[in-house]
Formats: C-alpha cells, sequence, structure tokens
C-alpha cells in the first residue's frame, strides 16, 4: 500500500524501463526529474478519474505546470530532443529564467547591510 510520508512527498510505485515496479520518494516538483523510462503508477477507475495515493501527487504535479505557462507548450508533438522543442527556444527559456534569478539575487545583495567580503565564512563565525 502506498504510504504518503507528509504533504510534500510521496512513496508511490513507479515502471522502470524494463517495467520492474519499484517504490520512489518523489514530490510533485521533482516528478519531472525522474530517471529516463521510469514512470508513476496512477490508477484511474471507470469514469477515468484518478484515485488512490498518487492522484495527489499528479494533481500537485499538474498545478506545478499550470503556475510556469512560459515552458509548458502544448503545441509540439514531442517535447524531447531532436524532434521536440527548437533549441532557439529552449535556449530563450532557460535565459529567461537566469535574467529572473540573477534580477531576484540583485535585489537580494542590495538589502544586505554589510556586504560579504570574509569569503565563505559565515558572519557569526569573523
Amino acid at each position: 500500500m502506498n504510504q504518503r510520508i507528509y504533504s510534500k512527498y510521496w512513496n508511490e510505485d513507479a515502471r522502470d524501463s524494463e517495467n520492474a515496479i519499484k517504490k520512489i520518494h518523489v514530490n510533485a516538483n521533482e516528478a519531472n526529474n525522474l530517471n529516463g523510462g521510469e514512470h508513476i503508477i496512477v490508477k484511474f477507475d471507470d469514469y477515468n478519474a484518478a484515485y488512490g495515493k498518487a492522484q495527489g501527487l499528479l494533481a500537485g504535479y499538474c498545478g506545478s505546470l499550470a503556475i510556469d505557462c512560459n515552458l509548458f507548450l502544448i503545441c509540439f508533438k514531442k517535447w524531447s530532443r531532436p524532434l521536440g522543442m527548437p533549441k532557439k527556444y529552449m535556449e530563450d527559456c532557460f535565459e529567461t529564467i537566469l535574467k529572473e534569478i540573477c534580477r531576484r539575487n540583485k535585489e537580494i545583495q542590495k538589502m544586505q547591510k554589510m556586504p560579504h567580503i570574509g569569503g565563505s565564512k559565515s558572519n557569526s563565525r569573523r
């Protein structure tokens, strides 16, 4: 029986590329980073509604895709290379994400009262 550890992580059945079933510890954000060929098993009833513990993971994963619509495109037949997204589009998405991270880091650095000049030591060890 699948056991939910706490609100963000699940122990779920997964099928690998050799069709062997194993347990994996995963959350909704990590579901995109499964090893090649791994698939989480979600059970559906006669009305095509998901049930069981894996339906919560599926709902969380779909929610994370819905939040960031810049990275979720439905116009490609296949997302993986070489037949999937154009390399230029993937680079543009990565650049957009990188710019946002750099902008946020600059804002955080401006808020620091004492600049970080002492190497890798924390302020309490100086």
